[in-house]
């Protein structure tokens, strides 16, 4: 299966997920900024952090809110609001051979992120949520790209479904399909 190359993003803690879609849509030819691709998603950050995150609403629970969950924050509310013809469709599957025939399928002609726990996946203390972009994958796992330092990591498909299943379907953990409309 082909490479899938995607530019490096900065970006501050608690912006996966605009980092991820800002160089996805760089692919698809769509420049949009960072902290924009927040405020429709709805991202929310504490009081403390407010000088590092030019734009970004403050959190009335001061704490970090991403709120694509929520209809007007989707992702896919996103691309409508700014007439981008994408659209995301999502996957919960942590079976190894239904991972492979969705990538099999999906792949070559969409984008495809994944959203997991990401100590589980690195072997760190503590809970929380991540965002990456598959680049590519093979019948052993799937390298993920991270756009903060434009590399990628290999991780075999048990160790991809452990991450997904420790961050939960109630939390968006799976597979992100973005394709065009």
């Amino acid at each position: 299966m082909p490479k899938k190359k995607y530019c490096k993003t900065q970006y501050p803690r608690y912006f996966c997920v605009p980092a991820n879609l800002k160089s996805l849509l760089k692919k698809e030819k769509h420049e949009i900024g960072l902290y924009e691709i927040g405020n429709y998603l709805g991202v929310k950050v504490p009081k403390k952090f407010v000088k590092d995150y030019p734009r970004t609403e403050i959190s009335e629970k001061n704490k970090f809110e991403i709120n694509i969950h929520k209809k007007e924050y989707s992702i896919n509310s996103f691309f409508k609001k700014k007439k981008i013809p994408l659209k995301l469709n999502y996957f919960y599957i942590t079976i190894t051979k239904k991972v492979k025939s969705l990538l099999n399928k999906k792949f070559k002609t969409t984008h495809v992120m994944i959203c997991y726990d990401y100590p589980t996946l690195f072997n760190k203390q503590g809970h929380w949520g991540h965002v990456s972009l598959i680049s590519k994958f093979n019948q052993k796992g799937i390298w993920l790209f991270e756009p903060k330092d434009g590399k990628e990591s290999f991780f075999d498909y048990d160790k991809i479904s452990s991450s997904i299943k420790s961050h939960g379907k109630r939390k968006k953990g799976g597979f992100w399909v973005i394709s065009k409309k």
